[in-house]
């Protein structure tokens, strides 16, 4: 499959066994995490099968006259290792465009890393402002004590939501790294982990902000517009301090919620930092072919 489609049946299959896998009786538990595993690391891809797949591709858009498009296609073989093949073909190819690859402005890369930010922003946002409601409706529902894998199945919205999201999280690094053709490891690393981080302080800011909100149509007031637009872009901060001290309550909810938001920081930092590391790799070799070609 190409990306475009491979990245919809990833997001299902993820969706899928985030939310329901783990009720698999007996062995659901074990082998949900193994699957979600597999399937952040990007599912399996045979190098072979995909190399041929994308070259394929590119001979057949060069029929059709889309020279730009097939040399995308080869360079995206360059995704999987060095291959001397692939760069004399995507030499050949840009010989026939002659145009090197063009140095990226200051002003696209302030505001792709801009635009990483919020979107990791977002990103948590709108996990936490959904997991919230989620949670509120379960608590309406669901009252009293209740067997233990519908209590797993209650948490499972959360562990899809964050799921996916560290998909997104991926789209939105690689995106980003390509468009400002980043080559300095470090850097790319760095900004990702950023992200990460971003995007999971976000998922308690989005509580905030769904409590808030919750909070004034059951008729809650702030005592200043100040206040509230305080409380908007602090308020994921002390929902979190919040959350550590009913620790102290053994609560719980409140202590498996505080795992799987490390869980969550540890998963996004894993995809950050190889998702920053495999795109910066994948573009040194494309420079290169570049240099080669018009030094």
């Amino acid at each position: 499959m190409c990306k475009r489609h491979r990245n919809l049946y990833l997001v299902l299959a993820s969706g899928i066994t985030a939310t329901i896998g783990w009720i698999g009786i007996p062995f659901g538990i074990i082998f949900a995490p193994i699957a979600l595993f597999q399937l952040a690391r990007g599912g399996i891809q045979p190098q072979d099968e995909n190399i041929q797949m994308l070259k394929s591709l590119a001979k057949y858009k060069y029929s059709l006259g889309d020279t730009a498009g097939a040399m995308r296609c080869l360079e995206a073989c360059l995704q999987f290792g060095d291959n001397d093949e692939i760069q004399r073909e995507i030499q050949q190819f840009r010989r026939r465009l002659i145009a090197p690859k063009e140095e990226t402005e200051l002003q696209t890369k302030v505001s792709s890393t801009i635009a990483l930010l919020i979107g990791s922003a977002l990103i948590g946002t709108v996990i936490g402002f959904l997991d919230s409601a989620v949670t509120e409706v379960f608590s309406f529902v669901l009252q009293g004590e209740i067997f233990v894998y519908l209590a797993i199945l209650t948490w499972s919205p959360f562990i899809a939501m964050t799921f996916i999201g560290g998909l997104a999280l991926y789209q939105l690094i690689e995106w980003v790294i390509t468009r400002t053709s980043l080559l300095i490891r470090v850097i790319a690393v760095s900004l990702s982990g950023l992200s990460a981080l971003v995007a999971v302080y976000s998922i308690e800011q989005g509580k905030a902000i769904f409590y808030f909100v919750y909070g004034l149509l059951l008729g809650g007031v702030f005592g200043s517009v100040y206040e509230a637009i305080f409380y908007m872009i602090t308020g994921g901060f002390w929902m979190f301090i919040a959350d550590i001290e009913e620790l102290s309550s053994v609560n719980t909810s409140n202590v498996i919620y505080l795992v799987l938001l490390v869980i969550t920081l540890s998963y996004y930092l894993f995809m950050a930092i190889r998702t920053a590391t495999k795109t910066v790799q994948c573009q040194k070799r494309i420079i290169i072919t570049d240099h080669v070609l018009f030094d």
